[in-house]
C-alpha cells in the first residue's frame, strides 16, 4: 500500500494487472522540464525543415 502511482503503467501494476509496452520513438518524448522544450524545438524545426525540401 506504501507504493506511489506516477503513471498509467504504475497503477495498472497497483491492481495487479501487466501493462504491454510498446517500443516507441524516441522522438516521442514528455514535456516537463524547460529543458525538453529546447530539445522539443530543435525536433520540430528539423521536420519544418524536411517538409520544405520535399
Amino acid at each position: 500500500a506504501g507504493d506511489a502511482v506516477t503513471d498509467e503503467s504504475s497503477a495498472m501494476e497497483a491492481q495487479g494487472l501487466k501493462p504491454l509496452l510498446v517500443p516507441g520513438s524516441a522522438q516521442n518524448f514528455k514535456v516537463t522540464y524547460p529543458e525538453d522544450f529546447a530539445l522539443a524545438q530543435v525536433i520540430l524545426q528539423s521536420r519544418n525543415n524536411a517538409n520544405l525540401e520535399t
